[in-house]
């Protein structure tokens, strides 16, 4: 099974994160979703516009590839994966969807199928280095099921607070 960690995070706590990632020699590249821009497109980061993004290498160019992955926005599904053009293997990133109070759940993701055995343990080992940040940092966990759980951030905790969510007791 692919690993993933659910969170929902303010906008304050997803600047503390993104900086983490920067930290630790990776870059966001963004997911085009836009109406007027070609939907999955792969490109270097330079707005807060978009919902999702991926967790690349500092060094990884993949401006204009194409992607696919599973999304919802504005009740349209968009299902997909992380492709390449040739032979479709998983590209050596990690999903990153912004999680929100008025979007959704975010999360990583990591889908390590059919990668390469260099590309699967760069991956891995950054995606370890992350979740353990979103966990370390969090200060509430909501149980969503048996195996589910939803991390809140400083933030987004009093965000929830002083919107009345559901999610916290």
């Amino acid at each position: 099974m692919n690993p993933q960690i659910s969170f929902i995070m303010s906008d304050s706590d997803e600047k503390e994160f993104v900086d983490f990632i920067y930290k630790n020699d990776c870059t966001l590249l963004k997911t085009v979703l836009f109406e007027n821009e070609k939907p999955g497109d792969l490109c270097e980061c330079k707005d807060v516009y978009s919902c999702y993004y991926h967790i690349a290498d500092k060094n990884y160019k993949a401006d204009y590839e194409y992607t696919q992955t599973e999304f919802e926005v504005t009740n349209v599904n968009v299902k997909a994966f992380v492709a390449l053009d040739e032979d479709f293997a998983p590209k050596p990133v990690i999903e990153f969807i912004r999680g929100r109070f008025n979007i959704s759940v975010g999360r990583l993701y990591v889908n390590a199928d059919r990668m390469s055995p260099e590309d699967k343990e760069f991956v891995m080992s950054k995606y370890k280095v992350f979740k353990k940040w979103i966990k370390k940092n969090s200060n509430h966990v909501a149980r969503m099921g048996l195996f589910y759980n939803v991390y809140f951030l400083p933030g987004a905790t009093q965000e929830y607070m002083e919107n009345g969510c559901p999610l916290l007791p």
